[in-house]
Order: structure tokens, then C-alpha cells, then sequence
């Protein structure tokens, strides 16, 4: 072949090589063009969840000296688990390591020979960050056997269910108040989607407890004052040997200033023809009065009616000036009669949502 042929045919050098640049162009062109998959597989969306834990849930015999050791669906991140660890009663943490799938809690001291609930908070996430929603707790015991009480039920707000519920479970010490916001908790469930909840583990030996409830919004297990709504279960709840288990208590929360609808008849016998009238008058100072009218058959309902204790006055509005009071006669100006009025004997008690 001589110089300047290409594949046995003759061809000028320049033309060569203009050729050759603009076909390494297009290819670079085309490949530029193509989109790659991102590497390492599909985006992880699956939170983690607890798949075995020791000691084994329900057992008892643990020694004092246990250390707490959990599995997870995948790889979990340590830091995130700060803050999210408890343990009823009380013991100081000593350490909680991670590694890969396996979470190791070791404490400062040792443990109380007693049953042992243990608690994970929802919001650990594994190593690309996705969090896990849902809380666990698992129960334990150092003694020979594992308390048997249950406390179980339901937590609603304005009467829906609550996915989104804490409750919190308080001993009640004899001759002691209990300051249930500011004092630690016995214990504490976490509501599911059907807003169950389930205290397992209880002592039956007579000890009372009060239990109460609130709307967890930012889901971290703390209730935020002035910003969630609770509600405190209006009775002690206490286990027996004879009875072991208090089930289907339903906690329904809801605001505190929530306002309540009153209705109601008033029956006009006087023939005066005025509009019959109810007028709410708050026994808190300072509070405005609420005054309706009665329709045709005497039926009023007052809505929006804040919480509260009020006295009820019933009249004939002849004057008319929402006041229980006198009127003058129209046929003479200068005669003043009083207005038929009844005061009722008992105050209304206008509860939150009533």
C-alpha cells in the first residue's frame, strides 16, 4: 500500500483527518446522550424494624448484670438512637453501640430485681437516613417471674381515633400528689393506627395508677405544653390476682376551650306574645353573657358555648334588652312592670365539645 492510501484506497491526508476528528465527535456526542441507572441498586424507602431482641420478650431470670441487644432489618445508624431509649424503672446508661445490624445497650449499674419494660421511641433510622415511625417495647423480668397486669384500650380525639396518641401511666403513692406533667412516667404505650394501646407487665398486687393522655403532633414521646392537647383519665385504675386485666378504657381527647352546643325548650305560659328568651350568665368574672331566642315552639340551642359553669335565667324579652328585667307598658310609658323570669335553681356545667 502506498503512503497516503487507506484500505487500498488513495485518499488526500487533510480530508483523512477531518474525517476521522468529526466521526470521534459524533461518538462522543452519542455517548453523551445516554443516561446511566444510578449505581447501587433502587432508593432505600424501607425504614428498620426491630427483629429479635434479647432478653427474649416476656422471659424472666435475666441477671442484674444483662446488657440489651437488638437485631434490625438492616444496618442502623447509633447516633440516631440518642435520646429515643428508655427503660422502666430507671437505670443509667452505660453505652449503646452499633454495629452493622446489631444495637448493644449496657447500663452503669445494676439492674433492679423487678419486671423490666424497655422502650425504642420511633425515629432511629438505618445508614441512608430513612427513619423508622414506630415505636417497640419489649418486657423483661430479673426475677423468677414476669408481671402479668394489663391496662389496654383506646385513645380518640374529638371522639376519631388517635394514631398519633401517647399514654403515660403514673403510680399513685398514698398521701402524695402526683404532678403527672412534670413527673417521670411508670410507664408509657405509644397508640397504633387503630389508636390501641396496651400497658403489658403490670404488677397485680394492688398498686394504683392514674393514666393520661395527649396528642403526640411532632411524634418524639414528649408532651409540648401550650401546644398539644391532653386529658387525664377521671379514674384510678388498679390490678388484682383477681383481676389482672382493665381493658377498653377509651381516652377521648380533646381542646380544653373547645365550645360546647346547649339545647333546650322554653315553655311561654304568660300570653304576653315577647320572644321567649335563654340567657347564659358565666359564673367566672369578666366572661360576656350568651343570649338566644327561642323559636316558634320554644326550642333555642346555643352554639359555641366556652367550657364553663353558668346561670340560666328564662324570661319574656318584653322590653326588649337581653336583660331579665322590667319593661314598660305600651299604652302607658310611664307604667314599668317586671318581665316573666325564671332563674334555674342549678349552674350548668358546659364540659369541653359537650
Amino acid at each position: 500500500m502506498r503512503e497516503g492510501e487507506v484500505g487500498g484506497r488513495a485518499v488526500k491526508r487533510g480530508d483523512g483527518l477531518k474525517r476521522i476528528i468529526l466521526a470521534c465527535m459524533t461518538i462522543v456526542a452519542s455517548s453523551c446522550a445516554v443516561v446511566q441507572p444510578p449505581s447501587g441498586g433502587p432508593e432505600d424507602r424501607e425504614p428498620p424494624h426491630v427483629v429479635s431482641i434479647v432478653p427474649a420478650p416476656d422471659s424472666a431470670g435475666a441477671g442484674v448484670d444483662t446488657e440489651i441487644i437488638l437485631r434490625f432489618s438492616e444496618k442502623v445508624d447509633g447516633d440516631t438512637f440518642k435520646e429515643r431509649l428508655r427503660l422502666y424503672p430507671p437505670v443509667e446508661f452505660e453505652e449503646i453501640e452499633a454495629k452493622g445490624d446489631v444495637l448493644r445497650v449496657r447500663f452503669g449499674e445494676a439492674l433492679p430485681e423487678t419486671t423490666i419494660a424497655f422502650v425504642l421511641s420511633g425515629g432511629y433510622a438505618d445508614m441512608h437516613g430513612v427513619r423508622s415511625k414506630e415505636s417497640f417495647i419489649s418486657h423483661f423480668s430479673t426475677e423468677e417471674e414476669i408481671q402479668e397486669g394489663i391496662i389496654s384500650g383506646k385513645v380518640f380525639f374529638k371522639s376519631s381515633i388517635e394514631p398519633h396518641g401517647v399514654v403515660k401511666l403514673h403510680r399513685v403513692i398514698p398521701d402524695s400528689t402526683v404532678s403527672y406533667k412534670k413527673e417521670r412516667e411508670s410507664r408509657i404505650a405509644f397508640a397504633g393506627e387503630d389508636g390501641g394501646f396496651a400497658f403489658r407487665a403490670l404488677p397485680t398486687d394492688g398498686t394504683r395508677f392514674i393514666l393520661w393522655a395527649f396528642s403526640d403532633e411532632n411524634d418524639d414521646g414528649l408532651f409540648a405544653e401550650q401546644k398539644e392537647f391532653h386529658l387525664l383519665y377521671p379514674d384510678t385504675i388498679g390490678l388484682t390476682p383477681s383481676r389482672r386485666a382493665a381493658t377498653e378504657i377509651f381516652i377521648d381527647i380533646i381542646d380544653p376551650d373547645e365550645p360546647g352546643v346547649v339545647t333546650g325548650i322554653i315553655i311561654d305560659e304568660t300570653g304576653l306574645g315577647g320572644p321567649a328568651t335563654m340567657r347564659f350568665e358565666p359564673l367566672l368574672p369578666g366572661e360576656p353573657p350568651i343570649v338566644v331566642r327561642a323559636d316558634s315552639t320554644g326550642g333555642f340551642a346555643a352554639r359555641k358555648v366556652p367550657p364553663g359553669r353558668y346561670l340560666l335565667h328564662a324570661f319574656v324579652d318584653l322590653a326588649p334588652d337581653s336583660l331579665c328585667g322590667a319593661y314598660t307598658l305600651p299604652e302607658d310609658s310611664t307604667v314599668a312592670l317586671r318581665e316573666p323570669c325564671v332563674t334555674l335553681p342549678d349552674t350548668l356545667v358546659v364540659e369541653p365539645g359537650d
